[in-house]
């Protein structure tokens, strides 16, 4: 392979899918000299929300700006539903050249990766397997070091215990209903107040606007801060903090 190796992070760009293909790629460069690229996928029309095996011809049919061709690189790294159609062909188009390493199980047969890291409760085996805990993050001492110093003029006067509050919203499996967000801001406004302390809040794209704005309202005015939604999320540094 080069030196340094070129690592694509592919993904649909989605939070949950973007982080842990990026996570892995920036894992793989500490280890060993590699310049590391995002590529996200985008399908036109309607393709998109068909199965893997309903788009045969994948090149031809995505969105325009993905940067998505060849010449391919040393390293594949993808993540997501959306990436699959392009992931099961990679090593052909590539003639070998490329690692081929997808994130979850990819409910796609098994060989055509070189090597699938799955969480432990996907609950799926085989000699590419790798299970892990958890999935792949961006998480590292240096980036909280690096996010806390940059964000310590708006964390550093908040009171003692700090907490983060890391909303999600709807997924397949789980729902963030108003009547939840009710009892959840209830209960939040109860510790804040009883501990004395601050709450750091910040949404994901799944929060549903109604919780959000629920949310919103019981906890604006209790110590810390909401984020907005428009400028960068200060994930790292609550994380930090």
């Amino acid at each position: 392979m080069a030196n340094p190796l070129s690592i694509w992070a592919v993904s649909d760009d989605k939070a949950g899918n973007a982080g842990p293909a990026l996570g892995l790629a920036e894992a793989v460069a500490r280890l060993t000299p590699a310049q590391v690229s995002v590529r996200t996928v985008r399908w036109k029309g309607r393709i998109g929300r068909l199965p893997w095996f309903l788009n045969p011809f994948p090149l031809t049919v995505l969105a325009g700006g993905t940067g998505i061709g060849p010449p391919w690189p040393d390293v594949w790294i993808a993540a997501g539903r959306a990436t699959l159609p392009l992931s099961l062909h990679l090593r052909r188009w590539s003639g070998g050249r490329t690692l081929v390493v997808q994130i979850q199980n990819p409910r796609a047969p098994h060989a055509a990766f070189d090597l699938i890291v799955a969480p432990r409760h996907d609950e799926i085996a085989g000699p590419n397997v790798l299970s892990i805990t958890g999935s792949p993050h961006r998480i590292t001492p240096e980036r909280l070091a690096e996010a806390n110093a940059r964000y310590a003029s708006l964390i550093d006067p908040l009171p003692r215990p700090r907490a983060a509050l890391l909303v999600g919203g709807r997924s397949k499996a789980h729902d963030l209903s108003d009547a939840r967000a009710r009892t959840l801001a209830a209960d939040l406004r109860r510790a804040v107040l009883e501990s004395g302390g601050s709450l750091m809040t910040t949404f994901s794209r799944r929060t549903p606007d109604s919780a959000r704005r629920i949310l919103t309202e019981a906890l604006a005015d209790l110590p810390g801060f909401i984020w907005d939604g428009d400028s960068e999320n200060p994930y790292f540094a609550m994380l930090a903090a």
